[in-house]
């Protein structure tokens, strides 16, 4: 058997391998799909009934296969553990240890030579009656393949102009390209009988001629800018990727790919057999299968190496007796990915049964249907994290830049977190870095500003910041190999500045998958959801933490909506245009507090509270109306609001457009009475989720932050077999 399809097959059923080793803990597969009730109409293709084999109790051999399977998992982690290659020999099955394969103690346990062995008699690998059978295989062939490469289709898009600007309608017999498929000739026909299927983007780069050349078992030759392929970790085995400048010289790329790398990718003719697409299809199933159940995100498999960078402040390192003891890093990985993969399952269960049995232990009741997007999956996610979630905080640096951050004023959530990461006997810290599921990074933008910036260095300061913050990620990642081996996508930092952002700015390569927990999360100013936490900004008194109030009952609020500060930023100049400083008792819009009253008084008394943005989108208008129990009314654009991943926000707020703001009186007089009570209560039950405590509580403002960071772990899959 040639390399390229015994290589396909063995990464099929490794990526069943994988997938059994992750979800078998956590993820038993119910709910079936039945097939009972398809008939065929092609009853040529049907046995004889004599000829089918008597099938046995489905239950019982099916445990009794996957029993096999679960004793050949457990050998093949102890091969990898022990990183065994011992009885590789026998049999002329040597596989050497610096070889092409990622693992080659896993690989070497992964056999499978039957594309042409299937059909032989005597083969061990034949069962002898399908109850007793791992896998099913289709033994199907496909034709002779005598066109070099072929594409037929409309011209859309400049690559495709290009394509037929240089091929398209020539007399050919090597690079046919049409616009229509010529008469008498059958699309998939042409397809079958070429070795090599053009894939060129349209109007957009998605297409289905990669799947169709995939079907008919041709090798896909794709010409596109800028796509992201589908499950890309395996395109490189059996397909050829040519760039756009290079079409004029398509035919003497094809013709100068050696036999050697023909036969990898397709064992010469044999290649495009029915089989293989199965096999290939199947890998890309497998593949689909564990993001869609484990990571729904994000899987880092190309990580960016940041070893040779050097850190020229040496002040910021311990001594080395002060650097933990590294130990095996894929064990310890593994173990860490298993614990992950527990709480998924978890979490999973809880979805399905709808789950709330335990809620009320603790005082950490939820009720369902209120405040939540899902509760079950919120209240069994907090759990699995109090449980489960270990977080190393990195020593390097010194006070007061690392360590520590501002406790008053509106940045205090950034000082508040940084505090309790390093309180002694905070139980979600980790005691060595062996056993973090996250990295937190405790440099404090707020303070390296207010000990560093100098007015008349205002222009160049944000570069300062980016400096400050990669020389720190150059001296961990020196010393330890935790921000290597997930190019940043586990480790994470807090910052409520304004500035918190521009952080990643000078290095967007080294940042891709870092996680900022920002209060500045705006949209377009390169916030990403999916990866980064959007905090709430809290305005923290100077001699206590911040507090709720309440406020007066919702019965007793005389004022419709207020408003009252500085006008920043382009949306508070559209609100005072339009409301501010009028004889409007409904709506109150001032600069500055009317002589004799009181801020939070104000709130108190008023049923909305009105939360534009200022320069920035982040602002603590939010978190003041919530502790005074008053309906935030949301005006800012590009804003991603905090804990939206559990937190359903049209529950307890009101979001009005900007430019709906000469209409906000009348939004807020069309609300019904029943329908703010509603959300005025919802209010009251959401402020324990913006409460600062210290220590920590249970669905407290810092476990908000904790749980939003534990979600994007959850969604982060770590390469536990990659040698190190």
């Amino acid at each position: 058997m040639a390399g390229a399809t015994k290589f396909i097959i063995a990464f099929a059923l490794l990526s069943l391998v994988f997938l059994v080793i992750f979800l078998s803990p956590i993820n038993h597969i119910h709910n079936y799909l039945s097939i009972s009730n398809l008939t065929s109409t092609s009853t040529s293709r049907l046995l004889q009934d004599e000829a089918v084999p008597k099938i046995k109790n489905n239950d019982i051999t099916l445990a009794r296969i996957e029993e096999q399977l679960t004793k050949a998992l457990g050998e093949i982690h102890k091969a990898i553990v022990e990183k065994s290659l011992a009885s590789s020999k026998p049999n002329g099955s040597y596989i050497g240890e610096e070889t092409i394969y990622k693992n080659p103690f896993a690989f070497f346990h992964v056999e499978g030579d039957f594309i042409e062995e299937m059909e032989r008699k005597g083969n061990p690998m034949v069962a002898r009656d399908p109850d007793e059978a791992h896998a099913f295989f289709i033994p199907i062939i496909t034709l002779h393949r005598s066109i070099l490469a072929f594409f037929a289709g409309g011209i859309h898009g400049f690559v495709r102009e290009r394509l037929f600007q240089y091929w398209g309608n020539k007399e050919d017999d090597d690079i046919q390209v049409y616009n229509y498929v010529p008469k008498g000739r059958n699309y998939t026909e042409l397809l079958t009988q070429s070795k090599y299927c053009l894939c060129p983007s349209g109007y957009e780069v998605a297409t289905s001629r990669l799947t169709e050349a995939i079907y008919t078992g041709c090798i896909p030759l794709i010409i596109k800018d800028h796509y992201v392929l589908p499950y890309s970790d395996v395109w490189s085995q059996f397909s050829i990727q040519v760039a756009v400048d290079k079409i004029p010289e398509i035919k003497r790329s094809l013709h100068e790919i050696p036999f050697s790398k023909t036969q990898m990718i397709r064992e010469e003719q044999k290649w495009p057999r029915a089989a293989t697409k199965f096999v290939i299809a199947f890998a890309l199933l497998s593949l689909v299968f564990l993001v869609t159940s484990l990571s729904p995100t994000n899987h880092i498999h190309n990580y960016l190496s940041i070893s040779n960078l050097r850190s020229t402040s040496t002040s910021r390192l311990l001594q080395d007796e002060a650097v933990p003891k590294i130990k095996n890093n894929d064990i310890t990985l593994a173990r860490v990915e298993e614990q992950l993969a527990k709480a998924r399952g978890e979490i999973h269960k809880a979805i399905v049964e709808k789950s709330l049995a335990s809620s009320n232990t603790n005082g950490s009741y939820i009720r369902e249907g209120t405040i939540y997007k899902n509760p079950f999956a919120f209240f069994q996610s907090h759990i699995e994290m109090i449980k489960t979630f270990k977080i190393w905080t990195y020593k390097e640096g010194e006070i007061p830049l690392v360590h520590n951050g501002p406790m008053k004023y509106v940045y205090s959530v950034e000082g508040d977190f940084i505090e309790e990461m390093e309180r002694k006997g905070n139980p979600m810290a980790a005691r060595h870095p062996d056993e973090a599921h996250a990295f937190f990074i405790p440099i404090s933008i707020t303070n390296i500003i207010y000990y560093l910036f100098k007015p008349d260095e205002a222009i160049g300061f944000k570069h300062r910041i980016e400096a400050i913050v990669e020389d720190y990620v150059g001296v961990i990642a020196e010393r330890y190999p935790y921000w290597n081996r997930s190019n940043g996508a586990d480790h994470f930092f807090v910052s409520c500045h304004d500035w918190g952002p521009s952080i990643s700015l000078g290095n967007p390569k080294l940042f891709k998958n870092f996680i900022r927990v920002l209060c500045n999360a705006n949209r377009s100013e390169g916030f990403v959801p999916i990866r980064d936490v959007s905090m709430s900004e809290i305005n923290g008194p100077f001699d206590n933490i911040p507090h709720a109030s309440g406020g007066q009952s919702p019965y007793n609020r005389s004022i419709l909506a207020v408003f009252s500060g500085k006008i920043r930023g382009y949306i508070r100049e559209r609100l005072f245009q339009y409301w501010g400083n009028k004889q409007d008792n409904d709506i109150q819009v001032s600069g500055h507090l009317p002589k004799g009253k009181n801020y939070t008084e104000l709130l108190s008394q008023s049923k909305y509270c009105l939360c534009p943005s200022g320069f920035e989108v982040a602002s603590s208008r939010t978190t003041d109306a919530i502790y005074t129990g008053c309906v935030p009314v949301i005006i800012k654009d590009h804003y991603v609001l905090p804990y939206s991943d559990v937190l359903d926000w049209s529950q307890f707020s009101v979001q009005v457009p900007v430019d709906k703001i000469p209409e906000i009186k009348r939004i807020l007089q069309e609300i019904s009475f029943s329908k703010y009570l509603e959300m005025q209560k919802k209010v009251i039950e959401v402020q324990r989720h913006f409460m600062v405590n210290l220590p920590a509580k249970h669905f407290d403002v810092l476990h908000m932050i904790l749980h939003s960071v534990w979600l994007r772990r959850l969604n982060v899959q770590l390469n536990s077999f990659n040698s190190t």
